[in-house]
């Protein structure tokens, strides 16, 4: 009954809980799944014995951390701010793996995607390179593919299955409307610098861009099909949606 007075949308029932479960608790007997719970009530004053505890309590932190780290997601800014500084902080490299992190990533919150940014950029080094990548590609927010972009060079490159493994990941970006720009064009550049070094993955570029052909913005059609058109002349056998006929010259008589 207590917690419910401490959720309630009323003040008077609010403080009055809060009252109460002063009295009648110790946060350090308090379950994992209710401390969390508790990090994102009104009341300030449980907001900061929570956040108190947890900060003399690491060990449990690390021990539980796919619990904890639901703490991220408090409707509370001045939590998520303690918690950014908590996690990157208390919680070692070796802690995380790449499920986690990708956790912090899916959050709804602009501000904890941010972190699980920053996240990947400290924790993650070559070895994690493909898994990270791949789990990358499928993240939906225009924010992480774009940051997905600073790892295609760096673990894609040269390596046509892995490129092949990222077809949905290059629609999704090419097919956005009048915007990710910056996306955009990193994908196109590191797709032609790709289907130029082999005509594997030009027939695979070729076959994307026939998809794309059908995208609203004039410009990126534009630019698609001159890339098409730059391919069919590198590799004669690449099928074409269309016929690229010769210029013809007319001359005048005098």
């Amino acid at each position: 009954q207590i917690f419910s007075l401490i959720s309630a949308p009323f003040e008077v029932a609010q403080q009055l809980g809060e009252k109460l479960f002063f009295n009648a608790f110790q946060i350090s007997s308090l379950s994992n799944d209710e401390l969390v719970k508790l990090a994102s009530v009104d009341p300030k004053k449980i907001r900061l014995g929570v956040t108190d505890y947890l900060e003399r309590s690491v060990y449990k932190v690390k021990s539980n951390l796919e619990e904890f780290l639901n703490v991220l997601e408090s409707e509370w800014e001045d939590v998520r701010n303690w918690s950014f500084k908590f996690f990157a902080e208390n919680i070692d490299e070796r802690s995380w793996n790449l499920d986690l992190i990708m956790r912090v990533c899916d959050s709804p919150l602009s501000d904890v995607q941010a972190f699980g940014r920053k996240l990947i950029t400290k924790v993650f080094n070559s070895e994690h390179g493909l898994g990270l990548l791949l789990k990358l590609s499928e993240h939906p927010t225009d924010e992480m593919k774009l940051f997905t972009t600073n790892y295609l060079v760096q673990f894609a490159a040269d390596k046509p299955e892995v490129i092949k493994k990222l077809e949905q990941y290059f629609l999704s970006v090419l097919l956005s409307v009048n915007k990710n720009s910056v996306a955009k064009k990193r994908v196109i550049e590191f797709l032609k610098t790709e289907a130029n070094k082999s005509e594997d993955i030009g027939k695979f570029v070729s076959e994307l861009i026939k998809e794309l052909l059908h995208s609203n913005t004039i410009s990126d059609r534009s630019n698609y099909l001159t890339l098409l058109i730059e391919l069919k002349e590198k590799y004669s056998t690449l099928e074409m949606p269309f016929e690229v006929v010769p210029a013809k010259v007319y001359t005048h008589e005098v």
